[in-house]
């Protein structure tokens, strides 16, 4: 296995990804720029050096964002990527025929629109996944007592019934990204025992003393539990999710359902103008079936579409699914 290091270079919330030149090994596909690690040298050391011979730049390494492990075929590369600042040198290109500094957005879009490194991929998505949940918990930090005052008025009595009435008395329910705590209050005086999460600590501080209990700072992706829930409800808090992170987070949560437990679910049909400082995903009704179906034991009980009022005044509509655990 050859370690290879990859350099994720980030300028006014850009990163710059290059195109390989003719005549070399992956020539004409993108890449986050780097090279082999040679003997002795450590991946900082690795990518300084290579920074100055591809470019003629000087650098400073950071921190590690992540790794992948891809089979060429001919050899299989461990590919090290790190953060990595620009300090002095104009860029010129010697291994490679042009470069393009992308936005979080336009990097995760080009992984089905660039032809990319198979190695870099897993980077590509790890770095727009962490810069796009960077700015959704910035929006709630600066939001979070408007988005609870507006959301906390929000009317899901019928959805919420559809929901209740599908699971025995008093079980418990996780309200996962339970934001103004809506939900998990009407839970609770329902009768059921109730575990509120959410991702954003600004948010789950509100929503700790109207609940009168601790709302958990955790994410989706953090779940890491068997057979612990009667009931999932995910209201409007998957949809901050990269569509490839969606498939092992459907995972996670059927695995951490009891047996004949019920997910309910909500995406946004559509982006709506006030959208623009989070990041937002929409899964299609085809998708979310694809999804459901490639969780073990997880049956589709209904698909349906709702709508609310955004603070503008507009009509939102919302995807709804409700699925259950069959064994």
């Amino acid at each position: 296995m050859i370690t290879v290091t990859a350099a994720i270079i980030e300028k006014e919330e850009a990163f710059l990804v290059a195109r390989k030149r003719a005549g070399l090994h992956l020539a004409g596909h993108w890449e986050f720029p780097g090279g082999k690690l040679e003997e002795n040298e450590t991946p900082e050391e690795c990518l300084s050096r290579e920074l100055m011979e591809e470019f003629g730049i000087h650098c400073q390494v950071g921190e590690l964002v992540g790794e992948s492990i891809h089979d060429y075929g001919s050899k299989t590369i461990r590919l090290l990527g790190y953060m990595v600042r620009h300090l002095s040198g104009d860029f010129t290109l010697r291994d490679h025929d042009t470069i393009r500094w992308l936005s979080a957005a336009e990097l995760a879009e080009s992984v089905s629109s660039f032809p990319w490194a198979p190695a870099d991929i897993p980077l590509v998505q790890a770095v727009a996944a962490h810069q796009f949940h960077k700015m959704t918990m910035a929006y709630y930090h600066t939001n979070a007592a408007r988005y609870v005052e507006r959301t906390r008025q929000q009317d899901m009595r019928q959805i919420r019934l559809k929901f209740i009435l599908l699971l025995p008395a008093g079980g418990h329910i996780l309200d996962l990204g339970c934001g103004s705590g809506r939900d998990a209050k009407a839970f609770l005086e329902e009768g059921f025992t109730v575990t509120a999460m959410d991702a954003s600590p600004a948010i789950a501080a509100q929503a700790s003393p109207y609940l009168g209990q601790e709302v958990l700072v955790k994410k989706a992706q953090d779940i890491n539990i068997t057979d612990a829930y009667h009931g999932i409800w995910a209201c409007a808090s998957l949809l901050h999710l990269p569509e490839w992170e969606l498939s092992a987070v459907f995972k996670q949560l059927a695995r951490a359902l009891l047996p004949g437990g019920i997910l309910y679910l909500s995406f946004k049909e559509h982006r709506s103008p006030a959208d623009s400082e989070r990041f937002f995903c929409f899964p299609h009704p085809g998708e979310i079936r694809q999804l459901l179906e490639s969780c073990a034991k997880m049956q589709l009980l209904d698909m349906f579409t709702s709508q609310s009022t955004t603070t503008d005044n507009q009509q939102q509509k919302w995807l709804n699914i409700i699925a259950r655990k069959t064994g």
